[in-house]
């Protein structure tokens, strides 16, 4: 905030731009939606394709929110389905030990303990 009481706005294109009472619901709303939308884009996209490769196209747009939260941590993950995650699963930009102990810890957990964290 400046001496004027106006505060620079961080995502214009112009950085001496300042946010005024006639212009701060523009402002919230493209604050917001950088915050919730624009900065986890590529991690939900990803995410998508991923679930599309299992389900198909569709997939996502046949099941509540409700019902796909059952499906993906409502159930016990057993030995079978945890290799199935594991192999429906890539990994960039972690060493690849940790990812090692990623799956092994899991692999020692409890089937309960497996769907918390694919729940996570």
């Amino acid at each position: 905030m400046d001496a004027s009481g106006l505060c620079p706005v961080p995502l214009s294109a112009d950085p001496e731009a300042v946010v005024t009472d006639a212009d701060k619901d523009v402002y919230l709303h493209r604050y917001l939606e950088h915050k919730l939308v624009r900065t986890i884009e590529a991690q939900a996209d990803a995410f998508r394709q991923g679930v599309e490769s299992v389900t198909g196209k569709a997939g996502l747009s046949l099941l509540s929110a409700a019902e796909l939260k059952q499906l993906w941590g409502g159930h016990e993950v057993d030995d079978a389905r945890l290799d199935l995650w594991r192999s429906r699963t890539r990994v960039a930009g972690v060493p690849p030990l940790l990812v090692g102990h990623f799956w092994e810890y899991l692999r020692q957990s409890k089937p309960s303990k497996r769907a918390q964290v694919l729940q996570l």
